[in-house]
């Protein structure tokens, strides 16, 4: 009869389910990369996934964008996001930012926003998904 020690199957458990743990964190991370705009590259290269962590019995991934506008991405802004209305200036009588595919420097008095993405939204939509072909080695 063979003598099964429980505290050295239980942290064997412990450790897989945190293996496995990190894994889905980084394949739910790709996921979001595959979803981000990829203008700069900017806003996917800071999603990152911390270590995963362990309290009972419950694993915990936390995921996070690092990107200042990932939100704004996602939700859409000016009268495609929240707010519903144009963006104007607050402190200036123009606006003026940078817009390569207008060929530079644009200034304007209000601009309508720009569509959500829902490259974020997405991604959340997929996890079953990315558990259950993490669960069948895929």
């Amino acid at each position: 009869m063979a003598k099964v020690v429980t505290d050295t199957l239980g942290e064997g458990l412990r450790e897989m389910a945190l293996r496995l743990g990190d894994s889905l964190g980084e394949r739910f991370v790709q996921q979001a990369k595959d979803h981000a705009s990829r203008r700069t590259g900017a806003m996917a290269d800071s999603v990152v996934a911390e270590a995963a962590t362990m309290s009972g019995d419950t694993v915990t991934v936390h995921v996070e964008v690092g990107a200042e506008h990932g939100i704004y991405q996602d939700e859409g802004t000016g009268i495609f996001g929240p707010e519903g209305r144009p963006i104007t200036p607050v402190r200036a009588r123009v606006l003026r930012f940078d817009w390569p595919a207008a060929g530079g420097i644009v200034f304007a008095h209000s601009v309508q926003g720009s569509e959500p993405t829902r490259w974020w939204t997405k991604t959340v939509a997929m996890w079953d998904q990315i558990v259950r072909r993490a669960s069948v080695g895929g």
